[in-house]
């Protein structure tokens, strides 16, 4: 696959058409959980890429639209599903590490890109003392390294990553952890989440759930299972001035 196959694939991708803003009712919160790639930092079309490159390099392919399915989940997790599904003749560990290293390289030749909203809306979080904890898959050391790299690491001090937890999303283990950090039930919690198997994570774990879409499918039967949708955390700010999301004390 050359270079403009590989752009034209992720362009694609990003630009799908995704779902209208709504909420069926005010939301009463506690705070937030919040997820990282692809909600505040706009690095899933960077992971695409490093995925369609590894292929490239390894002459490994995934099945078609594999992609998408992995977003949200650890390393670890991704490992284990690959080996399900790729050609018996691939070494795994080796083609993670191929896309490892160009998703990393990718990454130190620009700066980090962020989703619209993202600075805005944790600096009001900051101004309003909301509580909030980050719910990501990517593993600490890399996940400190994005939020030093972007300045958001003062911005939400509690943190839980791939590491801290034994299952991956779409297991609840992370947003189990993360409402654990903050101290409320989690039901008392709304987490933003982009993907399917974040928003599956979240909703087993009993947390009220707001959806952002990003580049990954997500069915309609999660969609719609979720409380309320949004176009992105400019969206989710704006509500929370208007006061369709109230933030308890």
């Amino acid at each position: 696959m050359s270079q403009e196959e590989i752009d034209l694939c992720v362009c694609a991708l990003v630009n799908q058409p995704i779902a209208c803003p709504f909420m069926d009712a005010i939301l009463q919160i506690r705070g937030f959980l919040l997820d990282m790639d692809g909600l505040l930092l706009d690095t899933e079309k960077v992971s695409h890429r490093s995925w369609l490159e590894a292929e490239q390099e390894t002459g490994f392919q995934m099945p078609a639209g594999f992609h998408g399915s992995l977003i949200g989940q650890s390393m670890v997790a991704i490992g284990t599903r690959l080996r399900q599904v790729m050609d018996p003749r691939c070494d795994v560990e080796a083609f993670l590490k191929v896309a490892e290293r160009i998703y990393r390289s990718l990454l130190k030749d620009a700066p980090i890109p962020l989703k619209p909203g993202t600075v805005d809306f944790l600096e009001y979080l900051c101004q309003m003392n909301v509580p909030r904890c980050l719910a990501t898959s990517t593993h600490r050391e890399l996940c400190e390294q994005k939020l030093a790299s972007t300045g958001l690491a003062s911005l939400i001090p509690l943190r839980v990553c791939g590491d801290d937890v034994k299952h991956s999303k779409p297991a609840p283990d992370i947003y189990l952890e993360a409402a654990s950090r903050i101290g409320e039930v989690p039901s008392s919690l709304l987490v933003l989440e982009d993907s399917e198997n974040g928003i599956r994570a979240a909703l087993s774990a009993g947390c009220q759930v707001a959806h952002i879409p990003d580049i990954g499918p997500v069915s309609l039967d999660w969609q719609v299972r979720t409380d309320c949708v949004f176009r992105s955390l400019d969206d989710v700010k704006a509500a929370l001035e208007r006061g369709e999301i109230q933030v308890l004390s």
